[in-house]
This record gives structure tokens, sequence and C-alpha cells, in this order.
């Protein structure tokens, strides 16, 4: 599996310039239209639902606090023994250190920060691991600025903040692996944002019966070719029938397929409701839509990621 990278080119940067590979064996579900992917290929596959990492990561919290709870009395800040470091350019840090590798030197985690002091993570750096830190999952603060790195999660996961003002947040895992082959738990991806800096496994859910965090929602990222659970996003009002280019112009109950997929659609795609391929009541709710469609396959068969087998989309049979 290969990495799924996001750079930093729609309001301060979650999506982007990475290779558009399908998650969990799919084989380009996200693709674009005219590929083999099937009558609800998606008709744009560099972009995902979320269009910033501005609201995750642009507020500060007002606290100026440099060394954080349970440090080893070292300055978070200080810069890493010597030996530690992985690379330095202009002479001012950038790439400190690996995040997959987290080559730090040992009590020391690799994070990524902001070192222009700006609102996204640009960055790498070593810093102290909080020995009481919160594992993969639980609720994490952000000491000083949002883009700081320094949080009180343990040293497998990274304080991922809320889509609202505030330094609270929640521990994600850090991908493990390499750039190749990243690694993430069952049942979630490997999303790699901000130009490179920041490797976190987000978990796959069902836009059907979402189950995310709270201030979460289950987005469909189209490079990763799956719905991944997101902070909260705000989204343009497109619903069925309404053309669409990207996924985040549809509501989170629909899904942007390629024009061919959907009768006298007016754009690249069109906005169509979710539908479960195991419910024999979904094709009359297709037809409510319109009388062309039926509830068909999302994924080609044998490459659904799991628990998604019963994924559909009304769409032309």
């Amino acid at each position: 599996m290969r990495m799924r990278q996001y750079g930093s080119s729609l309001i301060l940067m979650l999506l982007g310039c990475g290779p558009a590979t399908a998650p969990m064996g799919t084989t380009e579900a996200g693709s674009t239209a005219g590929t083999d992917s099937g009558p609800t290929a998606t008709s744009m596959p560099t972009m995902g639902t979320s269009a910033t990492t501005a609201t995750t990561v642009s507020t500060t919290s007002g606290a100026d606090s440099t060394t954080g709870p349970g440090s080893t009395g070292r300055d978070f800040i200080d810069p890493p023994p010597p030996g530690c470091e992985t690379g330095t350019e202009g002479g001012a840090p950038t790439v400190e250190c690996d995040m997959f590798a987290q080559d730090c030197c040992p009590g020391d985690k690799c994070t990524a920060w902001a070192n222009d002091g700006g609102p996204a993570p640009n960055a790498t750096r070593c810093v102290p691991i909080d020995p009481k830190g919160g594992a993969p999952g639980s609720a994490c603060t952000v000491m000083g600025d949002q883009a700081s790195g320094l949080d009180d999660c343990d040293a497998q996961s990274y304080c991922m903040t809320f889509a609202t003002p505030g330094p609270e947040g929640v521990c994600r895992p850090i991908c493990e692996g390499d750039a190749d082959e990243p690694v993430c738990p069952a049942a979630s991806e490997c999303v790699v944002i901000n130009d490179g800096v920041l490797p976190l496994c987000f978990d796959t859910c069902d836009p059907l019966a979402p189950a995310c965090p709270e201030a979460w929602s289950c987005q469909w990222w189209d490079p990763v070719g799956a719905p991944l659970c997101f902070p909260d996003t705000p989204l343009e009002p497109g619903f069925p029938g309404d053309p669409c280019e990207f996924q985040i112009s549809c509501e989170l109950d629909d899904h942007c397929i390629d024009a061919a997929s959907f009768p006298g659609c007016g754009g690249p795609g069109c906005c169509t409701p979710y539908c479960d391929l195991t419910d024999p009541q979904s094709d009359a709710a297709c037809l409510l839509v319109d009388p062309a469609l039926a509830c068909v396959p999302l994924f080609r068969p044998g490459a659904e990621p799991a628990g998604l087998e019963h994924l559909g989309v009304c769409g032309l049979p």
C-alpha cells in the first residue's frame, strides 16, 4: 500500500499532491470517469471531502507553555542531542526526524510542527514524550500554539485538534512502517497531510451508519477511495442531482459519481445518495431520486474495504 500525501493547496491545505491509490485492496474506487472502476467511479481522483486543515491547526490556545505534562525537565523546544537530527536546510531544522521511523533519542518522539510560526505543521522535530500520555483515541490537549506539535499524547500518537477553536483534540495513531509501505491499525488508513510531514491513521467508517467521535464526521476521501472519520468540515450544500466536481461539493449522505452514471447530469459529476445493497428497499429509494436509478455497488467486487461490502450508490444500473 502506497502512502497518501496531501499538500498545502486549499485554505491551508489538507489535500492535493500525492498518488491516488485505493485502500485495503480496492482498485481505484475514487478514480476518474473513463476508467474501469465501474458506474459509480467519482470524477475527482485527487481531492478528498475535507478542504482544509486550517480549522484543525490554525488557532492558538492562548497558552505559552513550552514544557508538557510529565516533561523530563528539558525544554520542549530544545534541539535534540547531537546525533539525533536527520537533516537541516539553510541552517534551520526543517525535517529533524522521521515520523515513520521515530528516530529521535530515547524519551523523545518525532512530531510535526510549524517552524515558521504559521498555523499549519510544515516540519518535524523531536520533543519529550509525556510518560502519562494518552493512547490513540484518548482526549488530548495541545500546548502553546496549535501547530506546536507539543501534546499530551503517548509516543505512538499525535493530538489532532477538532475543527473548532481551542487546543483540545483526539490522539490519532502515527502511521508506522515507512513511506512506501505505511502501516495502520485494522479498519484505518494512513493519510499524510501538510506536504508529507504528518502521517496519521484515520478510521474508516460507514456513511450509512457513521460512528465517528464527537465533532468528527464520516467523509469520503477520493485519493484514499474510502470514507474516513475526520474533523467536521463545512461542506457545500450539494443535493442529489446537483452537479459536482469534487466530493466536497456533496453532502455527507451523498456521493459524487461521474456524469455518465447519472441521467441528465449537468456537470463532470452529480451528487447521488448512498444506499445499502443488502436492503431490498434501496432500489425503491433510488427511484425517488430518478426513475432510471437503482442501488449499484460503489466498489468493484472483491475490492470493497472490510465492513463496507454492502455500500452502494444510486446510479444507472
